[in-house]
């Protein structure tokens, strides 16, 4: 799953605990990168990034990091909004009032139909931002009262990240292109558990080469039943997709 994490760049650390190699200086340009199996070793980081902090910028959204000088905001908006378009879903940590490009990154991701995930660090921030929660397809859950109570600010982000993955992974699975959930580290668990199961050997002819896990139904995607799935040898597997059975001729 691709991801976009929102909210203040500026005085805050918790994306960095969140992606591997978010501070890298290669990923601070113009055509913003996709970390890949950045986030909590699974899933890809989109945006966004920012500009080296120094005495002029301070830390923030931006393109480059090589011209400090040339450095314009009007810019940014067509920068996320790319990166937005290319993720998944967008997770939005909201720790403060004061966060007008979070609001607009979080408008422009509704509109695109994206799911919303949003977390808030008190009740009286959520409160307030009460529009934010009228978006059909946001969820929002907050610091202090929707999970263990001693969560400081900076281990938050993290943990609400991982509950909204694990509770909507399922779902995005289901409807994602197959080539892509084919690579994912779901699939790849129940691709092992099969081969596991027969044996490492192909369910007709026995043989122990070029080994595939074939879907039987794709009525269940992501939630399959262990006899959903068979192991088939190249062979018998290209038999099957030119006869539609699973019997050699």
């Amino acid at each position: 799953m691709k991801l976009f994490l929102s909210g203040r760049i500026s005085g805050t650390t918790w994306r960095e605990s969140i992606v591997e190699g978010y501070l890298q200086d290669a990923a601070h340009s113009s055509d913003w990168p996709v970390l890949i199996n950045a986030i909590f070793g699974k899933h890809s980081y989109v945006g966004p990034y920012w500009v080296r902090e120094n005495d002029v910028s301070g830390k923030q959204h931006g393109l480059t990091n090589d011209v400090l000088e040339s450095y314009n905001h009007r810019l940014d908006p067509s920068v996320c909004f790319q990166a937005i378009d290319r993720a998944d879903a967008v997770f939005a940590w909201i720790d403060s009032l004061e966060c007008h490009g979070t609001i607009v990154e979080l408008t422009y991701a509704w509109q695109k139909k994206k799911p919303v995930w949003a977390a808030f660090d008190t009740a009286a921030i959520r409160e307030e931002m009460w529009f934010v929660n009228l978006g059909t397809i946001c969820d929002d859950k907050t610091r202090g009262e929707d999970g263990p109570t001693n969560l400081s600010p900076e281990e938050a982000p993290a943990f609400f990240l991982r509950w909204f993955i694990e509770e909507h992974v399922t779902e995005y699975l289901r409807t994602c292109p197959y080539a892509e959930y084919l690579q994912s580290p779901e699939w790849a668990e129940k691709r092992h558990q099969t081969l596991l199961f027969w044996d490492n050997r192909c369910s007709i002819c026995g043989s122990i080469n070029g080994l595939d896990v074939h879907h039987r139904t794709y009525e269940r995607r992501a939630e399959e039943y262990a006899n959903d799935l068979v192991v088939l040898c190249r062979s018998c597997h290209t038999i099957f997709h030119s006869n539609s059975k699973l019997v050699k001729e």
